[in-house]
């Protein structure tokens, strides 16, 4: 039986050191948010996934680092990562079974985390990235129960109108 978290994160799930070898699924170089993109690539090779529900993993965000920028050409950088990572988990959840509802909701979340950085940082911009968001994923956005009522909130604007959503977190 597979067991989902509610993220994309590699550090939520313990893996075999066989399965990492045998299968030799890497991280991408060179992309802000590798582990978005390395973890449902390790997940559809697993046989059982298993999550525990034990904190062992202590991340400290510190201004100026990779995934916090601070100008604009660095705010793109993990815009474009993440439209990268986004089409690729799209592509993904074609060939999963099991877990396409987890591969669409992680489409949703990071869209949602995509148009958050947009409307911050790259407001003017933001008509243009919201037609990106749409041609690579045309779908309907949806969430996971074990998704806080934030993130659901921000899904069910995002689904309503991402130009709402932009407008709301650009604002606030």
């Amino acid at each position: 039986a597979k067991t989902m978290s509610e993220r994309c994160s590699c550090w939520i799930y313990l893996i075999r050191k066989e399965v990492l070898v045998t299968t030799e699924t890497y991280f991408t170089e060179g992309i802000t948010y590798e582990d978005i993109d390395w973890t449902p690539r390790m997940i559809l090779q697993a046989k059982r996934i298993i999550r525990v529900p034990t904190i062992a993993y202590n991340y400290v965000q510190h201004e100026g680092s990779i995934t916090h920028p601070k100008d604009n050409k660095g705010w793109e950088k993990v815009v474009e990562n993440n439209l990268i990572v986004l089409q690729k988990l799209n592509q993904y959840s074609e060939k999963a079974s099991i877990s396409k509802p987890w591969f669409n909701a992680m489409c949703s979340s990071i869209i949602c985390s995509v148009l958050t950085i947009v409307s911050k940082h790259l407001y003017e911009e933001r008509t243009n990235y919201i037609q990106q968001l749409k041609t690579i994923y045309p779908k309907k956005l949806n969430s996971m129960p074990s998704f806080s009522s934030s993130e659901k909130m921000k899904i069910a604007v995002t689904r309503l109108s991402p130009q709402l959503y932009c407008f709301i977190r650009h604002y606030l």
